[in-house]
């Protein structure tokens, strides 16, 4: 069996695992550790290449993007096609605006730092963003911008330490992964100086296995424990995992024994199979087209699909895969493509990118929508923009009082503006994360007699002891120590995103509240959704809709059991879930007809103060108010 072959083996586990990660199934967690395989092969494939051009003195640049053009243009040019024509006629007016931002940044080779920089936590949720895989081609595309130049000077002026050199590269960037995830894990997933090390590991091998210093060429033990560090990751990784970070480490050594040591032995075979190496082979195209794919059927039809759609998902985006390998990739890497002028190549295909920017832009600009909506339904989807609205920034005090992912951390929290004692006043303390901050301007409005104050930063559990960011955990501990000793309120209502197991931990934090003589009212849970609510709602096209099938299971059990931790710390305890849906049935628009949510669960304005209103008698008891 060939090399090659065995390469396209790897290809297709990598592809294989990253699309039925998307397609939602369970028994595959870590899928998306399939990039960080991509990531090693194209490291060592491209480095072998120019590693080869420059010992023989045949490296050109301009030749090298030259062929770098005629592999990804042309089918990312069909994708983008396809994806904004999809995008006029399934997409609402809002969604077309972060549409035509993200094709204008992919054509560009930036949608990992437009991804990186967007990942707010009220920012649309990645399954609705149809380029967000386009993140690991921009990384690629960054690399082997800075990568080519860099090895010609290696190879001109220090050729005999360049191994030492890329080796080097490999461990800063691995420690900047390490240390950035535990910073800032979105910045660490999406960075091109945090994701360098895995195509440099493919880099190092390269040059390892052409110098000869590698010499394991065909050793099955090794083979065999690359295939079961790529499936371990594969199978035991899932979202809670800090990654990249060291876990990185366990795929991305794994595909390099699998490069290294699979040719000519059992493991190569299984890697040269004919499936295999067909579904390699389409690999790219089959990559680009089954994330779109996915998404247009999510949004069309909401929630994850069934095993038998899952199943037609994968058919149509592998049928669309080969097409595009055959009819659009094949044809620009014949030999009359090949043999064209390197300069008009890439400008031609800077020229098709470039299109693609102001289409994008033109797009997130002016959308236009290849069928009509009534003003209605418009006006309901706009509401999933509702952080750009004035009613989001008098709700929450975002960067002053509620201090978000991108604000900074504690520094920027106003501590005179958003805890300030009032003498003649009942003084109350909002506690908590952003299921807390969505309630303050309609305590504040409805409290006229209460000074409410504000300490709210976003993933913050109001939990002794809990982890999270520095942001989250310096405000948590400044209040329930220093404010709280000095007497700095006197009630104090605690909410939160509260996940199962809460319960079991925020009885010490109550009971110290108690003990200090401090009044506690503990909101519950808030109703969730599969998707974001308005344009769920939009698309249902009638006001009052059933959404209960959108619903997201489990919480009505966790407010169980937070009403449980409530009772047993005698604090008062609001049932929010029991609030909008009544007997089950959940209310859709607010008193003044607006969405009751404008994402997966957080309350718009006017829902907070419906519900903060039904509710007010208890929660008046609760605080110490008449």
């Amino acid at each position: 069996m060939t090399y090659k072959a065995h390469i396209d083996g790897l290809r297709s586990i990598a592809v294989l695992a990253v699309v039925i990660f998307h397609l939602g199934a369970t028994f595959m967690p870590g899928g998306y550790v399939g990039v960080d395989v991509f990531f090693v092969i194209s490291g060592f494939l491209i480095t072998g290449i120019l590693h080869q051009e420059m010992e023989a003195g045949e490296y050109s640049l301009l030749e090298f993007y030259k062929r770098r053009v005629l592999r990804i243009v042309p089918a990312l040019v069909a994708l983008f096609t396809g994806v904004l024509v999809a995008g006029a006629w399934l997409l609402f007016p809002v969604e077309q605006v972060d549409l035509g931002k993200t094709v204008a940044a992919a054509a560009g080779f930036i949608s990992n730092i437009y991804f990186m920089l967007t990942a707010d936590y009220f920012s649309a949720p990645a399954e609705t963003q149809p380029m967000l895989h386009t993140w690991s081609l921009a990384v690629e595309e960054q690399f082997y911008i800075f990568f080519p130049p860099l090895l010609y000077l290696v190879m001109r002026y220090a050729r005999k330490r360049v191994l030492a050199v890329l080796l080097g590269i490999v461990v800063v960037s691995l420690v900047a992964s390490v240390a950035i995830t535990q910073i800032k894990q979105p910045f660490a997933f999406y960075l091109i100086v945090t994701r360098a090390w895995e195509l440099g590991v493919g880099a190092l091998l390269a040059i390892a296995m052409r110098k000869g210093v590698f010499r394991w060429n065909n050793n099955p033990a090794l083979a065999w424990l690359g295939m079961a560090m790529i499936a371990a990751a594969i199978f035991l990784f899932d979202k809670q995992t800090p990654f990249p970070g060291w876990a990185a480490l366990i795929p991305v050594l794994g595909s390099a024994l699998l490069i290294g040591c699979a040719e000519g032995n059992s493991v190569g075979k299984i890697l040269s199979s004919g499936p295999a190496v067909w579904i390699g082979k389409i690999s790219y195209s089959f990559y680009l087209w089954h994330w779109p794919v996915i998404v247009f059927w999510k949004i069309e039809y909401g929630g994850e699909p069934a095993p038998l759609a899952a199943a037609v998902l994968f058919a149509i985006s592998m049928a669309l895969g080969a097409i595009s390998t055959f009819w659009v990739e094949k044809p620009f890497r014949s030999k009359a493509m090949r043999a064209l002028p390197a300069g008009r190549v890439v400008l031609a295909g800077l020229g098709a990118l470039s299109v693609f920017v102001v289409l994008g832009l033109a797009m997130s600009a002016k959308p236009v929508s290849l069928r009509s909506y009534p003003a209605q339904t418009v006006a309901l989807a706009d509401y999933a923009d509702y952080t750009a609205k004035p009613d989001y920034l008098a709700q929450y005090r975002r960067g002053t009082c509620f201090i978000g992912n991108d604000d900074g951390g504690f520094a920027s929290y106003d501590r005179a503006a958003c805890i300030t004692p009032d003498a003649d006043k009942r003084n109350v303390l909002l506690l908590g994360d952003s299921h807390a901050a969505q309630y303050w301007g309609a305590l504040d409005a409805l409290l006229p007699d209460a000074n409410v104050m504000q300490a709210t930063a976003s993933g913050c559990h109001p939990i002794l002891g809990d982890k999270g960011a520095s942001r989250c955990t310096r405000m948590r501990e400044w209040v329930l120590s220093d404010v709280l000793d000095r007497g700095g309120f006197d009630a104090v209502v605690i909410a939160a995103r509260w996940r199962p197991g809460d319960a079991a931990r925020i009885g010490p934090t109550l009971r110290r509240l108690r003990d200090k003589g401090v009044n506690v009212v503990l909101v519950g849970p808030m109703v969730e959704y599969n998707g974001t609510f308005p344009l769920l709602l939009a698309r249902d096209a009638k006001a009052g809709a059933d959404l209960s099938h959108h619903l997201t299971q489990g919480r009505k059990a966790v407010g169980t059991q937070m009403a449980g931790a409530a009772e047993q710390a005698s604090a008062t305890y609001i049932d929010m879930i029991e609030t909008i849906c009544p007997g089950g049935a959940c209310r859709t628009l607010s008193s003044s007809g607006e969405p009751m949510h404008f994402d997966y669960g957080h309350l718009t304005l006017s829902g907070s103060r419906d519900v903060v209103g039904e509710n007010l008698s208890a929660i008046r008891r609760g605080v110490g108010l008449k």
